[in-house]
């Protein structure tokens, strides 16, 4: 409750290469909302596609922006975009945390 809700987008290129699979079931069992993205789908893909940060830009919540905090964590490019659109979107710096 303290924390509001979360939401989890992950990313990967196909969807075999996803791991944490029991992991990720057990967030979502806690109400952290968990998307699985995958670039580059098979003719069965089921998931959401396309790249996280563009999956996320057009699916978040970015209406409180007050209190939103961002944590990125993926490859130098994927950062840099997904800051310049939180950017883009009202976050100021000290709201967009990275995992380095």
């Amino acid at each position: 409750d303290s924390y509001g809700w979360i939401r989890l987008y992950y990313g990967q290129a196909k969807v075999e290469d996803f791991a944490f699979s029991s992991w990720l079931s057990g967030l979502a069992a806690e109400d952290v909302e968990v998307h699985r993205v995958v670039s580059r789908p098979g003719p069965d893909t089921e998931l959401q596609t396309g790249y996280v940060q563009a999956v996320a830009d057009t699916e978040g919540n970015f209406e409180s922006t007050g209190r939103l905090v961002v944590i990125l964590c993926g490859l130098p490019e994927m950062e840099r975009d997904a800051r310049a659109r939180c950017r883009a979107r009202g976050l100021r710096d000290e709201q967009i945390l990275t995992n380095l």
